[in-house]
C-alpha cells in the first residue's frame, strides 16, 4: 500500500532586520531592571519630579498605541487642573505633546489626514474678524486684556 502523504518542510520565521535577538533581549532586560530599580527607589522614598517624568513617559507611550481621540480623552481625565482655563504651564506642555504626537502619527501614516469641513469658512471669517478687532487697539497694554 502506497502512502499519499508527502513530506512538507515546516515554515520558519523570516529573518528580522536590525539587531540580533540576543542584543534586543539584553536591551529589554536592562530596561526592565533599570525601571524596576527606579520604581523600587520611588516606592521607598518618593520624589514628585521623578514620578511626574515617569507618568509623562507612560502617557506618551500609551498615546502612541491608541487613537488620537482616546489619547485626548485620557489626557483630559488624567491631568489634574486647578482652574478651568490655564494658559501656559503643564496644560500648554501637554497640548504641545499631543500636537507633536499627531504630527508623528500623520507622517507615519498611522492616522488619516484632516480634511475639509463645512465650518472651515465660518471659522476663518471669525478668526479674521478677531485679528481685525485686535488691530484696532490703541496700545499694547490693551492687547493682553483682549487676548485673555
Amino acid at each position: 500500500m502506497s502512502s499519499t502523504y508527502s513530506h512538507r518542510p515546516t515554515p520558519t520565521a523570516p529573518d528580522r532586520p536590525g539587531l540580533p535577538a540576543w542584543v534586543r533581549y539584553g536591551f529589554v532586560a536592562a530596561l526592565v531592571i533599570v525601571t524596576s530599580l527606579l520604581l523600587a527607589h520611588e516606592i521607598t522614598s518618593p520624589d514628585v519630579r521623578t514620578m511626574q517624568i515617569l507618568l509623562a513617559g507612560l502617557l506618551v507611550f500609551a498615546a502612541l498605541r491608541v487613537s488620537s481621540f482616546t489619547t485626548l480623552l485620557f489626557i483630559a481625565l488624567a491631568i489634574p487642573t486647578y482652574k478651568p482655563t490655564t494658559y501656559g504651564g503643564t496644560t500648554l506642555a501637554f497640548v504641545l505633546v499631543l500636537f507633536i504626537l499627531w504630527l508623528v502619527r500623520l507622517t507615519l501614516k498611522m492616522e488619516r489626514p484632516a480634511g475639509r469641513t463645512s465650518i472651515d469658512l465660518p471659522v476663518a471669517v471669525l478668526f479674521c474678524a478677531y485679528l481685525l478687532a485686535c488691530s484696532q487697539l490703541e496700545s499694547t497694554e490693551e492687547l493682553r486684556g483682549a487676548m485673555f
